[in-house]
């Protein structure tokens, strides 16, 4: 029961956090609506701005992926840790270490996700730099951009699956907390391990998976009679048309939801929260 109750915390934590992850985000690509009242303005440099508009977007909405796993496993690591010391003595940990300890994830949505735009812009940049607004794509055609993005930022130093403490627990350690800086120290540890990061890498390639089939939507064939039936793969999209299509996705805010759902109902995260509870509950040693 004490379990259930901790899943529940947890679940409802990581869905309070959506609308503050939305406003970090829109704070943090302010530049793409400052680039699209520019252009309601028909300026000379139309051009360069739809070639910076395209790799903002593109960097907004794979931030947007990456920040959601993050911040659900991050949380659901940390509340089930902190559901098993609570179970083992309902006493052991203060409430003002819970709140120190829980409010991390907040360190990601600000500073965190500043860095990973950038990283990402950089690697989005060297991406779509060689396909030109103009280039008609279909749908797997799109996906592989999205999969080149991905590989990119895996192969970079900076890649936050492999270098998480570069984007949160940055400043952490509190010489006159021991617990505090223990439990601080076995979550980088539990993040940092080879089955965490394989589940991170997992949820991320899903994540992508439902935002191809958002956009997909919008690759209908033709409804007109006298034209020739085209299977809903062969249709192409201009890049520039695709454009505000993923920015508008975003801009709703109900993306980051549907994310976020289908991260809390992943079988393999529930799993590891269980395992965090269980060896923080029944045990004298942790992870």
């Amino acid at each position: 029961q004490h379990y259930e109750s901790t899943e529940r915390t947890c679940n409802q934590t990581i869905l309070n956090l959506i609308n503050p992850l939305n406003e970090s985000l829109m704070k943090t690509t302010l530049g793409i609506d400052e680039i699209l009242a520019e252009l309601r303005n028909n300026p000379t440099n139309k051009l360069e701005l739809w070639e910076r508009l395209k790799v903002l977007v593109f960097s907004k909405v794979t931030c947007l992926i990456y920040i959601c796993t993050l911040l659900s496993v991050m949380l659901r690591v940390q509340i089930n840790m902190v559901g098993g010391y609570l179970f083992k003595d309902p006493s052991g940990i203060s409430l003002e270490i819970q709140e120190k300890y829980l409010s991390v994830c907040h360190e990601l949505l600000n500073s965190g996700m500043d860095k990973l735009i950038k990283l990402l812009e950089e690697k989005s940049q060297k991406i779509l730099e060689v396909i030109p607004l103009n280039r008609q794509l279909k749908i797997d055609e799109l996906e592989k951009i999205f999969w080149a993005i991905q590989m990119s930022v895996k192969e970079s130093v900076n890649d936050p699956i492999n270098n998480l403490r570069q984007y949160v627990f940055t400043e952490t350690k509190n010489d006159n907390q021991a617990l505090y800086n223990c439990m601080v120290q076995d979550t980088i540890d539990l993040l940092e391990s080879e089955d965490v990061r394989l589940l991170m890498i997992s949820c991320i390639s899903r994540s992508f998976v439902i935002v191809g089939d958002q956009i997909a939507e919008f690759y209908r064939p033709s409804t007109n009679e006298k034209d020739d039936f085209v299977h809903p793969a062969n249709v192409k999209i201009a890049l520039a048309k695709l454009i505000p299509i993923i920015n508008g996705l975003i801009s709703k805010n109900s993306l980051a939801k549907t994310l976020i759902e289908q991260l809390i109902v992943n079988d393999k995260l529930k799993l590891l929260g269980a395992n965090v509870y269980e060896a923080y509950s029944f045990s004298n040693n942790n992870l």
